[in-house]
């Protein structure tokens, strides 16, 4: 049986966005606990619990949180479309319909690419958000695309993220064989973190006071705002076309559709064997800047799309069996997306940071996943919570009135 109320579309969504906001936090601690210029593989005294959580972490929800983040905002303008079309009814033209949602659309990656400087700046250097609204600016000239130029639009970006990371990992391999001599000294001391500046942002991360550590995430966002695009920032927008091309073809209503049963069914264990192979050989290196490291981060983007088909397959049948009240206070959680990736930066950065509790290197990795674990789950019980007693979490409020500023739709 086809499932399309829009109670049943509705829930999907939020349970990937839910599942999403777990992964990232899981994968943005390493960053906020032992910054730039370290990492959790640089633990000498490595033991095999260490290489469990690291293989877990990596094969489980490195290059998958945010790529299923990414679906979901391009199926997201898919809602957006629809919602505009219907709230013009017959009293606008489609003429006028469309300028009325190209000035909401483009107030709201205004106002989200706003969110993320700040975030950016003052939490988590790490922020996607500006990512996802630059990219929003072009998902919206694809809009009226057709599903199958979405899709092969979307698979020929993520091939082209593939590749990038392919070439990085050849590059190191190729560095790791020169022999010594002035070209390689050159070449290995631009990657100095002392050199290069990681190592002056993680001093004022560990010992600066909220200010100082602001300055030194400003000094350095732009490098690694470039860094962006060789990494994920294409494969993020190849997902936003596939998000939306599923919801054009009425995919994340259809829970019993069969790409879901094959996705959960051949997708999702051919991409765990992928993931957890390459999560394990990754956990043994002593650096992320090896030539294997990076194979590996290859292989797990390789994977990621039969993980993150998979991991949508599995909730779409969650949804099938019914709406329990776990599974709706979940879903209600992760529709506060914003919300709660926010409020994990922030107890993450007061946890670690010199500002707050000052525990910036002091914990085991063990210790730092356990914490990012708490901090995911909290923040979504937190937003669900809110959203008994109101509509939209705060930050949605704020980014919708914003967005709707000067229409009378913005105070609903």
């Amino acid at each position: 049986m086809t499932h399309t109320t829009f109670k049943t579309r509705d829930l999907l969504p939020d349970l990937v966005r839910a599942f999403a906001l777990i992964g990232i936090v899981l994968v943005n601690v390493e960053l906020f606990s032992r910054g730039l210029s370290e990492s959790f593989l640089g633990n000498e005294d490595k033991t095999l619990l260490d290489r469990g959580v690291i293989a877990t972490v990596f094969g489980l929800f490195t290059m998958k949180s945010y790529t299923l983040f990414s679906m979901m905002f391009g199926i997201g303008l898919g809602y957006q479309l629809q919602s505009a079309s219907l709230s013009s009814g017959s009293a606008l033209s489609e003429e006028a319909t469309q300028t009325l949602f190209t000035g909401r659309y483009f107030r709201r990656m205004t106002g989200l690419l706003v969110i993320g400087l700040v975030h950016a700046i003052f939490f988590f250097l790490g922020d996607i958000l500006v990512t996802y609204a630059l990219l929003g600016f072009l998902l919206y000239l694809m809009r009226n695309m057709s599903p199958k130029q979405l899709i092969i639009g979307g698979i020929g970006l993520i091939i082209l993220q593939v590749l990038l990371l392919l070439s990085m990992a050849l590059f190191f391999y190729v560095l790791e064989t020169l022999p010594e001599g002035e070209l390689r000294t050159e070449i290995m001391a631009g990657m100095d973190p002392q050199q290069n500046g990681m190592a002056a942002v993680d001093d004022a991360l560990r010992n600066g006071g909220f200010f100082g550590a602001a300055l030194g995430r400003l000094t350095f966002y732009p490098t690694l705002l470039m860094s962006l695009p060789m990494v994920q920032g294409i494969a993020a927008l190849g997902y936003f076309l596939l998000g939306l091309s599923f919801y054009k073809l009425g995919l994340i209503g259809n829970l019993s559709h069969r790409l879901w049963r094959t996705s959960r069914q051949i997708f999702f264990p051919l991409g765990l064997v992928i993931s957890g192979a390459s999560g394990w050989i990754y956990s043994g290196q002593s650096d992320i800047e090896t030539g294997t490291s990076l194979l590996m981060l290859t292989t797990n983007m390789l994977a990621s799309p039969l993980f993150t088909f998979g991991v949508i397959g599995w909730l779409a049948k969650l949804c099938e069996s019914g709406f329990g009240p776990v599974l709706r206070f979940i879903g209600r959680g992760g529709s506060a997306s914003l919300t709660a990736y926010l409020f994990q930066s922030l107890v993450l950065s007061l946890v670690f940071c010199g500002y707050g509790l000052g525990f910036f290197g002091a914990f085991s990795t063990l210790t730092c996943v356990s914490i990012a674990l708490v901090t995911g789950i909290v923040s979504i019980c937190v937003s669900s919570l809110w959203l008994k007693f109101f509509k939209r979490g705060p930050m949605e409020i704020l980014l919708r009135r914003w967005t709707y500023r000067g229409e009378t739709s913005a105070k609903a």
